[in-house]
């Protein structure tokens, strides 16, 4: 059973698609998340975490968050 929030949990994550360690924490505590991401990672974190979880944000490679 999933654990139920007030509030929704984002995780915001960039370049970590091969290891997304919070968000595999949460899975495994079935601990409901959604995973923001750039759209030109989104591929790689569906396969890594599960499409459901994959937020695609409305901008890319700005540079800020390396």
């Amino acid at each position: 059973m999933a654990s139920k929030h007030e509030y929704p949990i984002y995780i915001i994550s960039k370049g970590r698609a091969y290891n997304p360690m919070t968000a595999n924490a949460f899975k495994k505590s079935n601990i409901n998340f959604y995973i923001a991401v750039e759209a030109q990672e989104a591929d790689e974190y569906k396969l890594s975490v599960g499409e459901k979880y994959v937020i695609i944000l409305p901008v890319s490679n700005v540079g800020l968050g390396r």
